[in-house]
Formats: C-alpha cells, structure tokens, sequence
C-alpha cells in the first residue's frame, strides 16, 4: 500500500467584530488580490464576527460561487448560526461551512 500525501497552500483571511457590505467588498478585494497560482485554497475565517448583515452574507455567498466557478476551492469557518445566507448556501453545495462553536 502506498501513502498519498498532498499539501495545500491557503491563503487565510480573517474578519472580526461587526461586517457589513464595506468589509466585505474589502475581504473580496483582499481574496482577488491575493489569489494565484501558488493558492491550492482560500479559507475565510469568520469566527470573530459578531454580526453579519444580508449585504455582507449575499457578497460573501457570491465570492464563493466566483472561486467554485474559478475551481478554486475555498472553506468559511463560521458559527453555523452567524447568518442563514450561509447556511442555506453550504446546504445547496455553494460554499464549504466549516461550523465552529460560538
């Protein structure tokens, strides 16, 4: 039996505390400007945000569905609960949610 073994390179980006549509035209912004082809993968991870408004949810679901059609695959870590956007979009195959506890 062989061993595979495979190694990602991510590029991680992290938002904290309140975002709305400004955040995340910035964390969009931040993702394209960073993406290349030395990024296996992007994690977004959204674990100190507090709040999430819809503007910011829909932008977030629509950065996902643009690295999925880029086949680049990407992971949001995120209290389940922070927003249904994301939930009903890692429920229809859209992103990655990687729940973690509030």
């Amino acid at each position: 039996m062989r061993a595979t073994v495979h190694a990602t390179r991510q590029l991680l980006l992290t938002a904290s505390g309140q975002v709305d549509a400004a955040v995340a035209t910035e964390i969009d912004k931040m993702a394209n400007d960073n993406l290349g082809p030395g990024i296996d993968v992007l994690v977004l991870d959204l674990t100190a945000v507090t709040t999430l408004d819809d503007r910011a949810a829909a932008a977030l679901v629509n950065l996902a569905d643009h690295l999925r059609a880029a086949d680049l695959p990407s992971e949001f870590h995120a209290a389940a609960a922070l927003h249904p956007a994301l939930a009903e979009a890692a429920a229809q195959g859209r992103l990655r949610l990687r729940p973690v506890a509030p």
